[in-house]
């Protein structure tokens, strides 16, 4: 927790949180893995992150917008981690299909909030364009396996 110059007594507006944003998705995570996408508040979220509940609207819109960028990192790696099982379908696409079988099933097993996030957020994908192409991303690795 980093205060401004000169700022140390004057209380909880001079405070400055260094990375907000990342701090916000860390905290959110772990309420997702404790309580589900849909098991908390905004409020709670700044809350878990040390910050009031009026901070988090400087980087995120809402709820909504925190789970779905957590979903989109989510798809993100989850696109990463079966491209690498898939391997262009080498040695030959029973084997490649097999590991992204394992792949994905690895995926859940290792990032349960991020997995929630992506499957159960409680909102259409198509409400967040860049949500959506992270999807699509990840899926298409199935669809070509």
């Amino acid at each position: 927790m980093a205060y401004a110059e000169g700022d140390k007594g004057r209380g909880r507006e001079s405070y400055h949180h260094g990375n907000l944003r990342e701090a916000l998705i860390e905290a959110a995570l772990r309420l997702i893995a404790e309580h589900g996408p849909a098991g908390f508040s905004f409020a709670q979220a700044a809350r878990a992150a040390g910050v009031s509940a009026a901070a988090p609207y400087r980087h995120f819109r809402d709820l909504q917008a925190l789970i779905a960028e957590i979903a989109r990192r989510g798809y993100e790696r989850f696109a990463d981690d079966l491209a690498a099982a898939w391997g262009d379908g080498r040695p030959d696409p029973l084997t490649a299909l097999d590991r992204c079988g394992a792949a994905y099933l690895g995926f859940a097993r290792r990032n349960p909030a991020f997995y929630a996030a992506m499957f159960e957020p409680g909102f259409a994908l198509q409400a967040d364009p860049a949500l959506l192409a992270a999807s699509d991303r990840a899926f298409g690795v199935l669809r070509r396996a």
